[in-house]
């Protein structure tokens, strides 16, 4: 586990040494209760991620996949001199794919991986009915209720999901939000919409106006009551939660619970505005 850390400390990443460890421990023990697993990393960055569970796929000789899935621009875990955060072309995107790909190879093992451009929406096609998924660590934008539509039944009893960025409390974002005026607002909100077609629908504000902190420990504790899933470890704002039941998710309903979400969140949004 130093090994590790070293590699964490060299190729960066918004994960801790702690998460690092116990991602690499519970995909290893995993391996050891069940077999072989497919395990999902949306979000990886310059990879330390997808490489402690890569490594813990070597060390215990599972021989499942991992599928790693980043949109490669927009995110800090890419950000350098040439490779600038909000910028979305494909010499910037390739780029930031071969960062990727590149750290997996000299720290891990590229063998078992899948790297794929995208969001969980991509993951589709290389998802069945037969696929067993083991561990899952999401570090995105907060709309996990979208990666649960996907995958969520594929993962097994006792599986593991870690998800970043777990916290009942609006993040800077938020605070932005707070303080725009109503143009400033809109044209913010208009920049950022889904192309149509990328999922259901296109976002609005209330899909994340309050932060993807709280939306993320929302659904999870909604999750949760419904004695879904059980909260095993919290370090700082990253959460591990386990699989404790196999029922089927109820997509319906989830779309119900979600739109009941986002509308309590606008309404503590648009307090929060009223009041500055």
């Amino acid at each position: 586990m130093n090994n590790i850390e070293n590699i964490r400390r060299k190729i960066g990443g918004h994960i801790n040494q702690i998460i690092c460890k116990k991602m690499y421990n519970l995909t290893y023990e995993l391996k050891n209760k069940i077999g072989d697993f497919t395990s999902i990393d949306i979000g990886p960055g310059s990879g330390i991620s997808t490489i402690c569970i890569s490594k813990a796929y070597s060390d215990s000789y599972n021989n499942g996949k991992i599928y790693t899935i980043d949109k490669f621009f927009g995110t800090s875990a890419f950000r350098t001199e040439s490779s600038p955060l909000r910028t979305n072309n494909s010499e910037i995107i390739e780029k930031n794919k071969n960062i990727l790909k590149n750290n997996i190879k000299k720290y891990s093992s590229i063998d078992n991986v899948q790297i794929i451009e995208g969001t969980s929406y991509n993951l589709k096609k290389y998802i069945n009915q037969d696929t067993k998924i083991g561990i899952v660590f999401i570090d995105t934008d907060g709309m996990i209720n979208k990666d649960f539509k996907i995958f969520y039944d594929n993962v097994i009893e006792n599986g593991i999901f870690i998800f970043d960025d777990y916290a009942n409390k609006p993040n800077n974002i938020c605070k932005k939000l707070v303080k725009m005026n109503d143009t400033e607002l809109e044209k913010y909100i208009e920049e950022r919409k889904y192309p149509k077609g990328k999922w259901e629908k296109d976002e609005t504000i209330k899909s994340y106006c309050m932060g993807k902190h709280i939306r993320i420990y929302k659904i999870v504790q909604y999750f949760v009551k419904l004695k879904l899933l059980e909260i095993i470890d919290q370090h700082a704002d990253t959460i591990i939660v386990k699989k404790i039941s196999n029922k089927k998710l109820n997509v319906e309903e989830l779309d119900k619970a979600i739109k009941k979400m986002d509308e309590e969140s606008y309404q503590e949004f648009l307090n929060l505005r009223s009041k500055k």
